[in-house]
């Protein structure tokens, strides 16, 4: 039930014009693992025929960065959480 509250609750204020729907697509986005991200965008530079070496240099970068910082999801990415990461 507290999902659809959220989402109840968010397509309410999308309505009265006080969040764009460009912005709840945003605070719907930052939930999903970017793990998720990647494989969409991995996926998009693939139907666009991009090359298979530019893709795989995609994908090992984008997967290793978000690893390295330890970020797991978009709504986890913060200049404090960057600068203040265990770095040992």
């Amino acid at each position: 039930m507290a999902v659809l509250a959220e989402l109840t609750g968010r397509a309410e204020l999308v309505k009265a014009k006080v969040l764009s729907p460009e912005q709840d697509q945003i605070a719907e986005d930052a939930g999903t693992p970017i793990g998720e991200h990647i494989e969409a965008f991995v996926e998009y530079q693939r139907q666009k025929r991009t090359g298979k070496k530019r893709i795989d240099a995609y994908d090992s970068k984008l997967r290793e960065s978000p690893a390295v910082c330890g970020f797991s999801r978009l709504s986890t990415i913060s200049i404090e959480s960057w600068l203040n990461r265990d770095l040992s």
